[in-house]
């Protein structure tokens, strides 16, 4: 049933597109972000949902009136360079030019995706639109993880959902700290009272979630966010003293279990996690120093990397 329900809004939703390229654009963030198939277990887990709305945008672009050039803004800029480089980097990639290829395309896939966006997405009430769908395809999992997070007293461990690039407690927790200013913008310029209750409520909530996800790095990630947050206010003093209090309020109210996790952060030579991704990092850094141009390429994550720049000889 729930493989027919989201086909068929997926469909309505591609009907649409063909009358306004602006939906395509919501419905491929939508789509991406929170992969909805995730939560069906029949033929929808597999359908290719984003490849079709982002031909159908595409075709839908075409045709319409409703689009503009492409912003030369030096966002668009930096963006059009970053693309360029990549490209050029994926030619002196360390790993198989098979698994260069396929991340290449993968990559360049989004980033064309969000060039189509800048030019359907043509006004400010667009725009927000866009942010309501960004944000809340997100947030979705940051609120179920707090409500989450308070039904086990912060014993469960919260996790995104499985198959995505969101699956792994650590991917999500940084992308719910991303995530906080984007919930914080539409709150500060929400008219309505009740929705701006109701984000204050999810911004507490995606809070709860982060430590939930009992990440230590997402912890510290957190606390960074809280303060930039309460210095960018508009009251910056009242609200950093408001966050002060509520995130230590937040992590008194974890178990014990969760304390020792964090306390981990103080003997990291001790734990094996901590060490690999130091271990990472070096091996990262030193394929950077060794090649400061086109560095490791796409999937500097295989053996051949680590084979040749990691810290310690035959680790890999």
């Amino acid at each position: 049933m729930r493989d027919v329900i989201l086909t068929a809004i997926v469909g309505a939703l591609l009907v649409l597109i063909l009358r306004n390229p602006a939906i395509g654009a919501y419905t491929w963030a939508w789509l991406s972000l929170m992969n909805p198939h995730r939560f069906t277990f029949g033929f929808a887990s597999t359908m290719p949902f984003a490849l079709a709305t982002a031909v159908v945008t595409g075709f839908a672009f075409a045709l319409t009136r409703r689009r503009r050039a492409l912003p030369m803004t030096g966002i668009v800029w930096l963006l059009l360079i970053q693309m360029f480089w990549m490209s050029v980097t994926s030619l002196f990639a360390i790993a198989t030019q098979d698994a260069v290829l396929d991340r290449w395309i993968f990559v360049m896939k989004i980033q064309v995706m969000l060039l189509l966006t800048f030019m359907v997405v043509l006004d400010a009430k667009q725009i927000r639109t866009l942010v309501w769908v960004v944000t809340m395809s997100v947030a979705y999992y940051g609120i179920k993880g707090g409500v989450f997070t308070i039904t086990t007293g912060g014993s469960g461990r919260v996790w995104g959902p499985a198959g995505s690039m969101l699956e792994g407690n650590n991917e999500l927790a940084v992308a719910l700290v991303m995530l906080m200013p984007m919930l914080y913008f539409l709150w500060q310029t929400e008219p309505k009272p009740w929705l701006r209750k109701a984000l204050v409520a999810s911004l507490a909530l995606v809070a709860l979630s982060i430590l939930g996800s009992q990440s230590r790095g997402a912890l510290l990630a957190l606390l960074a966010m809280g303060l930039l947050l309460g210095l960018k206010s508009k009251r910056p003093a009242l609200t950093s003293i408001l966050i002060l209090i509520l995130v230590p309020l937040a992590i008194a109210f974890m178990p014990d279990s969760w304390t020792s996790r964090m306390d981990t952060m103080r003997t990291y030579q001790q734990d094996d996690s901590a060490m690999s991704r130091i271990w990472t990092w070096t091996t990262l850094w030193n394929a950077a120093v060794d090649r400061p141009l086109v560095g490791a390429g796409f999937r500097a994550d295989t053996q051949a990397v680590f084979k040749a720049y990691a810290p310690v000889e035959g680790v890999y």
